[in-house]
């Protein structure tokens, strides 16, 4: 019982929520405690009523900890001043407390499942149930999700936390640091948590045309073809090659910049083509476009190509581009969308 008074007390003055609060459990996974409800005082007791030998551990008198401090002065105190059964009232606290946490985790985890997508690199939290969460659910998923991530949780305050659950009401791509290198960015739909890492950078390329060039993680393949068959692959395009001016270039785009996506007669803003693709903000700018000698957009890579230097019933070369994502970096941007 004294263990139990000393670890719920500790806890509490280093700032802790319900789990800390209800201190010890009696039994977790294999490991069982089964004096734990017994007072200090009573198994000496009993030892020496049966002439049982025991040691005391001298570094439990030293004032160097805070357990020993709150064991050898505080709880003295309060037993003195406040309350002669504090030993008692604080056990039976953190019985309670722990009924309570565990009850509040079942719930949690099962809205967590309803709301919480956790993937390699990154983890989504849809807004709409979050929202609708009562706040001691929402505190608990933004905490199973820093953890997720191996972060400390003594790394992370409750201001941290509650400021995370305000980006769920922000604009969209609205973005928060959190400690222990976490990002949080409200997307479409979603909030997006991820490691933040070095950013990828591209410069702009001349493509070997036809052969391959690699650049920044990315493997370009390009090759004449004389027969073209439409592939379900996002990262492999073909083009009427004489519609084309070169050299081609792969880069990262530019604001302003616009095309014809494919299917459409009219040029549109590459941005306005982003946020219909509902495009995350945080990723749009990262996404690598091949444009012309021109600088006329040729490909927004994984996305639609333009309609401009498509293959038609009068194409007569055909121009193949492949490309091979070389570096983790580049597959969480397109895993986003």
């Amino acid at each position: 019982l004294d263990d139990q008074v000393e670890t719920v007390t500790m806890n509490f003055i280093r700032g802790s929520g319900l789990t800390g609060i209800s201190g010890i459990s009696p039994k977790s996974n294999d490991i069982v405690h089964p004096i734990l409800s017994v007072k200090r005082g009573e198994i000496i007791k009993y030892l020496k009523e049966r002439d049982i030998s025991f040691r005391i551990d001298k570094s439990n008198l030293s004032t160097d900890y805070l357990r020993n401090k709150i064991r050898n002065y505080l709880v003295p105190i309060i037993e003195r001043e406040f309350n002669k059964n504090f030993k008692e009232k604080v056990f039976s606290l953190a019985e309670i407390v722990r009924c309570d946490d565990e009850y509040l985790d079942e719930i949690t985890e099962k809205a967590t499942k309803e709301m919480v997508k956790f993937n390699k690199d990154f983890v989504t939290v849809k807004i709409s149930p979050f929202e609708n969460a009562h706040l001691s659910i929402k505190r608990r998923i933004i905490r199973k999700v820093v953890e997720y991530f191996g972060i400390d949780l003594r790394e992370i305050s409750l201001k941290n936390i509650d400021e995370v659950i305000d980006v769920f009401g922000k604009r969209t791509g609205k973005r928060i640091e959190l400690p222990g290198g976490i990002d949080a960015i409200k997307e479409y739909g979603e909030v997006v948590f991820e490691k933040r890492g070095e950013r990828i950078s591209l410069p702009e390329v001349k493509l070997l045309v036809p052969g391959k060039t690699k650049i920044s993680g990315l493997l370009i393949e390009a090759e004449l073809k004389e027969k073209w068959e439409r592939k379900r692959d996002r990262f492999s395009e073909c083009f009427d090659f004489d519609l084309l001016t070169f050299p081609l270039k792969i880069r990262l785009p530019k604001k302003g910049e616009r095309f014809t996506p494919l299917g459409m007669k009219k040029e549109k803003k590459l941005k306005e083509f982003f946020i219909d693709e509902k495009i995350p903000t945080s990723i749009r700018w990262n996404i690598p476009i091949i444009v012309d000698g021109k600088n006329e957009i040729v490909w927004v890579v994984g996305l639609r190509i333009s309609d401009k230097f498509k293959i038609t019933d009068f194409t007569k070369r055909i121009l193949c581009i492949k490309i091979k994502l070389e570096d983790d970096r580049w597959n969480r941007i397109f895993k986003r969308f």
